[in-house]
């Protein structure tokens, strides 16, 4: 055992109580071990007192790893849950101070304006505005991307307004009195520089966005006599096949419609191949950075990014930066959903959690535009959140053309996202064809088993055997199930969830063969090889390559439709995937999945977590949870901790 890894484990002689606490807590596997040596780095860099900065920059450290972008000295203590001493806030941010005073200090001390310390540049590795401390680094994505979407938030757009008064009038018809939310988010985005449009399934966010790409190529045209240049992209591959395939067919449905009479060179000037954000930017692998960037931007006129929730904030920054300063951007997203997996909750902090209060000025233009009376006329003496120019970029879609009035799906959805306990439990006690919950105990986990070997027989079966094998066919076979969780490890995690659903499977018959690699197993990649161009998040099925004579590969589909077959041994880092975690899951939808939740609470099982697993079903849900999780997790609301909202909205909406 090393000198550092032996005083790891028994301390030293001069350790304070706190830091004794903290190696018992590294022991216990509490925190990491990048939380230790960077909050020890710190501890090193500062003055006295040391105690304060340490435990400071340990927790920052571990809530990063968490997805927050900061902390709150107000509220870390209960945001954390770690078992320690907290000082009050106040002296807990004089000592702060009083440790980072030399030449080279720790913490960059902040009150007022961050725009001007921001532009004027920030050297100490820590930054302490307010009650708030960042890593260096986070502050700058954060600051960089609130004045990016600030500056843009407050542009609009050259209009020809009678003509979009008459192609918004074509493409959504008329409203008789009644307000179509699809053309006022439309109306939104064609005059904005930049926008959000935001709705939970079925929406029609895709077919919103078709349409207003057709407004937007006629207004390029009669302003600027080009076609503009559009790009679409989404976080994930298998977000980006969605995006492409939504927009094909929604192209498809608008030539369909005679009432519509739309030019076909008005839908050519539309793309229809969608790529991942890596893509998009240029990832350089090697070098760990992107070909795209402020000194050499995008080419485009306008970029629609959709699954914008999955977008963390780092990313978000990039993307913003290599944006040109004309180019008009549109996110598309469902501000209910989860979080990213990384740092931030860059498009809940944008969209806010009411309703967009419109400026006069904006009001009065897309009430004109729409040719309908939107909410109430703004009022003089709005709240600073109504001021805030941002509000005028939001578009929100409020009706589910996916799910009839009497789905069990869609009303469940609208009930968890309502944190409407009772309600909940009344839907998934009746008798609904589309709901199927799942008692906890050893009999509802077995029927939870045979359900999900249902699911999954019939993509095996067409893997036998004398079946008529199409690789297409399994490939969309298989994402029409999926078994869903919240955990990675137990019983009830994806882990366990995936061997236990492997073994059935076997004792049916409908695996073959020993080994890892046996027609049927269902991989799905997690960390980007971008040599061989596949990305976290990828699903592939392991079968037989007709042109390497039955050779087991791994077969994927791209965004463009193209199958691409992978040797395993090849194969970046990867797992089985008969079980996924919601997280995992955000940008797909099945016909039917299988929510399973674990019997006891966990702070990971939240409101969002169940509204974003129950919202990828398309046809029939499973659901297994108890009643006390039902109600703790309806009650618990995933919070990021951030600046970002407050950056924005002037203050937190």
């Amino acid at each position: 055992m090393t000198e550092n890894a032996t005083r790891e484990r028994v301390g030293d002689s001069s350790d304070s109580p706190l830091k004794g606490r903290l190696r018992q807590l590294r022991l216990e596997g509490r925190i990491s071990a990048l939380d230790w040596h960077f909050a020890s780095f710190m501890e090193e860099l500062g003055d006295s007192p040391r105690d304060e900065l340490l435990l400071a920059a340990l927790l920052l450290s571990y809530e990063l790893a968490k997805g927050n972008v900061c902390i709150d000295l107000r509220t870390v203590a209960q945001d954390s849950g770690l078992p320690l001493e907290y000082p009050e806030a106040e002296h807990w941010r004089a000592a702060l101070l009083t440790s980072s005073q030399g030449a080279e200090a720790v913490i960059y001390p902040l009150e007022g304006d961050w725009q001007a310390a921001f532009q004027s540049g920030v050297r100490a590795p820590l930054v302490l505005e307010g009650m708030r401390l960042y890593l260096n680094r986070y502050w700058q994505y954060e600051c960089a991307l609130a004045e990016d979407l600030g500056r843009r938030a407050m542009a609009s757009a050259p209009l020809d307004a009678d003509a979009l008064k008459r192609t918004l009038a074509q493409l959504f018809g008329s409203g008789a009195g009644e307000v179509d939310w699809q053309q006022v988010a439309a109306a939104v985005s064609v005059t904005r520089r930049f926008s959000v449009i935001s709705g939970g399934p079925g929406t029609g966010k895709t077919t919103t966005v078709t349409k207003l790409l057709l407004a937007m190529v006629e207004q390029f045209r009669l302003s600027r006599r080009l076609e503009p240049r559009i790009r679409l992209a989404a976080p994930t591959g298998k977000a980006a096949a969605r995006l492409t395939e939504s927009i094909k067919q929604a192209k498809r449905g608008l030539v369909e419609d005679p009432a519509l009479a739309v030019e076909a060179g008005w839908l050519a000037a539309i793309p229809e191949e969608a790529a991942t954000l890596h893509r998009l930017l240029g990832w350089q692998g090697g070098g760990g950075h992107f070909r795209y960037h402020r000194d050499n931007p995008l080419s485009l006129d306008l970029l629609v990014l959709d699954e914008a929730s999955m977008v963390d904030l780092p990313m978000m920054a990039h993307l913003l930066e290599a944006l040109p300063e004309e180019a008009q951007l549109i996110l598309l997203g469902d501000r209910d959903q989860l979080a990213s997996v990384e740092a931030g909750s860059v498009l809940g902090d944008i969209c806010g959690q009411g309703l967009p209060a419109y400026s006069p000025q904006q009001w009065q233009l897309l009430a004109g535009l729409c040719d309908a009376p939107l909410l109430a006329e703004p009022a003089p003496d709005r709240p600073q959140t109504e001021r805030a120019a941002i509000n005028n970029s939001i578009g929100l879609l409020r009706h589910s053309y996916r799910f009839a009035g009497d789905s069990g799906i869609g009303q469940l959805a609208s009930a968890v996202n309502a944190g409407d306990v009772a309600l909940v439990r009344q839907l998934l006690a009746a008798d609904r064809p589309d709901l199927n919950r799942f008692a906890l105990g050893p009999e509802g986990y077995r029927r939870m088993l045979e359900c999900a070997v249902a699911g999954y027989t019939p993509y095996l079966q067409a893997l036998q055997p004398g079946a008529d094998f199409d690789p297409r066919t399994v490939l969309d076979l298989l994402g029409r199930f999926q078994v869903l969780c919240a955990l990675q490890q137990g019983d009830y995690g994806a882990e366990g969830l995936n061997a236990r659903i492997e073994r059935a499977l076997r004792q049916q018959g409908l695996i073959r063969g020993e080994g890892v690699w046996y027609a049927g197993r269902p991989v799905m990649v997690t960390r980007n090889d971008y040599g061989m161009r596949l990305f976290n998040g990828d699903i592939g099925v392991a079968m037989p390559d007709p042109a390497r004579n039955g050779e087991i590969r791994v077969c994927f589909e791209n965004a463009q439709g193209e199958l691409r077959w992978i040797t395993p041994g090849r194969m970046p880092q990867h797992s089985t995937v008969f079980a996924m975690t919601v997280h995992k899951s955000q940008g797909s939808e099945f016909d039917h999945p299988l929510l399973v939740l674990p019997p006891e609470h966990r702070p990971l099982v939240s409101r969002e977590l169940l509204y974003t697993g129950i919202t990828r079903a398309r046809k029939r849900l499973g659901l297994m949870i108890g009643d006390e999780l039902l109600e703790r997790a309806l009650g618990t609301r995933t919070h990021r901790v951030s600046g970002l909202a407050e950056r924005l909205w002037g203050t937190s909406p």
